[in-house]
């Protein structure tokens, strides 16, 4: 095989390297990488696979999403940072800037030298099922500042930052996990809002972008804009000046490889003007089907060899860095920083005067938490967050954790315990998604008893449960985390009760 191989951003099974992998990595010198949580659930399955890597490859290149929010791989002691979409609610650069650069920090702790973030897209679609909170918010003017203090900090020590998803996935209505999503806008638009974040991006020295698997069909009516020649080599590359690494979403997701197949949206990838292709998996498939490409001459060496400069440039860029301190990660000054952005994001509208509360005896507590929101976030909720963070000042909290969309037979039993208590304090999350979650909230709300309603994840599920004008039930409390990270659940406990 030829040096085409290093075109392909290699991700690992599990947390352990298997020999075919390893023989992978070594018979083709692979030098780029993408890790998942699944690649390291704890702390020592993480260094012992970066180790591993770093072993196997010279001047390795590896990327991790760290978003902070809902999006986070690194296990724990790692500082969880707030989301995106809590930075911009504190609307301070500064705050963003630091976030950055403690992100940066604890992945160069761990030898990881690239972060998949910031996401650049304008949150303009209240519906959008995929982007939400990872948003800065739905200003192009208040993504562009935030994002770019953000990439500012990551880059400033020594981690490459990556602005995605090109040409911009914030008005979307359907998951590219799952479909292939389309926007239809006249291009006046698309620069005034979409665009505008990733020029800014470009012109401040971002040195990676991450085209979006979506269909805008003002810039190309046919390809998605991660195979579109017209939106990497045409608008990207030639009108917008980016000389820096074009790396893929994921190529196993539904929206190009349904139609495409993985080593088929690989090429296709390639051919537009992508420098890394992230297959998952089918490695080897992708590999042959890359080979094949440039053997029919429809992927010439030229494009190989620009693609291997400008690879090879970022590896060397960033193996110069001098040694991190593995005691960043998770480090005091971290915690504290991640605390301040919570109290400074979190909302609260309080009309009444109810809050803090004495206490919460009387309340009862419902969480929608079992599942998956999202495919992004990779692992399942779990056992309630905000539950667990309340039982630490009150253990006999009464309160239950249902799912993200009960079933008829769990939403009444949620009413029956309901009906006697003397407040309530009901934690959404995603709403807008789940039609059995919105109706058992409005269910609980028409008990008239005093109710915090406080949004985990997505601030639009507040507006669900309003009247057309936008008033609120005078029994009614709410509030907005932007994300459930331990620093928004920590601000809102202390916002709830003394």
């Amino acid at each position: 095989m030829s040096d085409v191989a290093q075109l392909i951003c290699f991700n690992p099974a599990g947390s352990i390297l298997a020999e075919a992998e390893t023989e992978f990595i070594t018979r083709h010198h692979i030098t780029c990488f993408m890790l998942f949580a699944r690649n390291m659930p704890d702390l020592d399955s993480a260094r012992d696979m970066l180790e591993r890597l770093h072993t196997l490859a010279e001047r390795p290149l590896i990327g991790i999403d760290q978003e902070g929010g809902r999006v986070t791989r690194l296990p724990p002691p790692a500082t969880h940072m707030p989301s995106a979409m809590a930075l911009g609610a504190t609307h301070s650069p500064e705050l963003a800037f630091r976030a950055g650069q403690a992100t940066a920090r604890e992945l160069r702790g761990m030898r990881i030298n690239a972060v998949l973030a910031p996401v650049l897209d304008v949150n303009v679609n209240p519906a959008n099922p995929v982007i939400g909170t990872r948003s800065f918010g739905e200003s192009p003017g208040l993504v562009s500042e935030m994002g770019l203090a953000w990439m500012r900090g990551a880059q400033g020590e020594g981690v490459a930052a990556c602005a995605k998803h090109f040409p911009g996935h914030g008005d979307t209505h359907v998951d590219s996990h799952a479909a292939l999503p389309r926007i239809d806008k006249p291009r006046a638009e698309l620069e005034r809002v979409e665009l505008a974040p990733f020029r800014a991006a470009i012109a401040a020295g971002v040195e990676m972008v991450m085209p979006g698997h979506l269909l805008m069909t003002a810039l190309d009516r046919e390809r998605p804009a991660s195979l579109s020649r017209l939106i990497v080599s045409g608008l990207l590359r030639g009108e917008m000046g980016f000389d820096g690494v074009v790396i893929t979403d994921a190529l196993d997701m539904d929206a190009v490889a349904a139609q495409y197949g993985i080593p088929g949206a690989a090429v296709e990838a390639v051919l537009a003007g992508c420098d890394l292709v992230t297959p998952i998996v089918q490695h080897e498939e992708t590999l042959a089907a890359l080979q094949q490409a440039l053997d029919d001459r429809r992927l010439t060496n030229r494009q190989v060899q620009s693609s291997l400069d400008r690879i090879g440039r970022l590896r060397e860029k960033l193996a110069a860095q001098p040694s991190a301190d593995s005691e960043w990660l998770g480090a005091a000054a971290h915690r504290a920083l991640a605390a301040e952005i919570g109290r400074a994001a979190i909302r609260v509208h309080d009309p009444r005067q109810m809050l803090p509360l004495q206490g919460l005896d009387g309340f009862f507590i419902v969480e929608f938490a079992l599942g998956k929101a999202t495919i992004a976030e990779g692992t399942s909720l779990g056992s309630g967050k905000l539950l667990g963070k309340l039982r630490e000042r009150q253990p006999a909290l009464d309160g239950v954790v249902v799912n993200l969309e009960p079933d008829a037979r769990a939403a009444g039993d949620v009413r029956a315990r309901a009906a006697s208590v003397r407040g309530l304090i009901v934690a959404t999350r995603q709403a807008r998604h789940f039609a059995s979650q919105q109706q058992l909230v409005r269910d609980l709300l028409a008990l008239g008893k005093p109710t915090v309603l406080v949004a985990l994840r997505d601030p639009y599920d507040i507006e669900l449960f309003g009247t057309p004008t936008g008033a609120f039930p005078p029994h009614l409390c709410t509030a907005a985390t932007f994300d459930d990270s331990p620093a928004l659940l920590d601000a809102f406990a202390k916002a709830l009760m003394k």
